[in-house]
């Protein structure tokens, strides 16, 4: 009767939210950030780029699932990961979620560094509008980088820069709309498995 009643997430995984009642809980960092909480967290049209970050950073190898859907119009959705900082413009990678509706309808990885991009790789777009288990696998020193949609890979990237050890991440839209049903960090498996 009452959403996430028997919610064990947080007792789970490292990090775990999955945004019950209305208000963000103290996981989150603002900066400016445009949002609604309501038994989920829809986040949408970022004003200059202004950034969610989790308030804990991390460390990779790490793995982050978010379940939830998205929008994208001309721009991008996606995670933020390895935030240098917990500020709008941080120096940061994305992962850039971009929907069919897109003018490139493509994902990729990218750099963003002191107002510079830099296109890594893309593939075909995951976003349709539909909710989905999302997953962004940051190996070792940031390599490899591997997403998947329902656990299905769709990209496997070996030359990422590793430019940051540790930092933040958070949802992303511009012109776009990301929602998240739920969100957690998940240890990376050992030994090459």
């Amino acid at each position: 009767a009452t959403y996430g009643e028997y919610d064990d997430g947080a007792n789970v995984f490292n990090f775990y939210d999955n945004f019950a009642g209305t208000a963000l809980s103290n996981k989150w960092v603002a900066n400016g950030a445009s949002y609604t909480i309501n038994n989920g967290l829809t986040y949408a049209n970022g004003v200059n780029y202004n950034e969610l970050d989790t308030a804990t950073s991390f460390t990779a190898p790490y793995i982050i699932d978010y379940y939830g859907s998205g929008t994208a119009s001309t721009n991008d959705g996606g995670i933020y990961f390895n935030i240098q900082a917990q500020a709008a413009n941080s120096n940061s990678y994305l992962w850039a979620q971009r929907g069919s509706s897109s003018d490139s309808g493509q994902d990729m990885f990218y750099t963003y560094i002191s107002g510079s991009y830099t296109q890594e790789t893309t593939w075909g777009y995951s976003i349709d509008g539909n909710k989905h288990i999302y997953t962004l696998i940051v190996g070792p020193s940031d390599n490899p980088l591997v997403t998947q949609t329902d656990y299905n890979t769709k990209e496997s990237f070996t030359s990422m820069p590793s430019t940051y050890t540790s930092g933040y991440f958070g949802p992303r839209a511009n012109s776009g709309t990301t929602y998240w049903q739920w969100v957690r960090v998940r240890a990376y498996p050992p030994n090459g498995v």
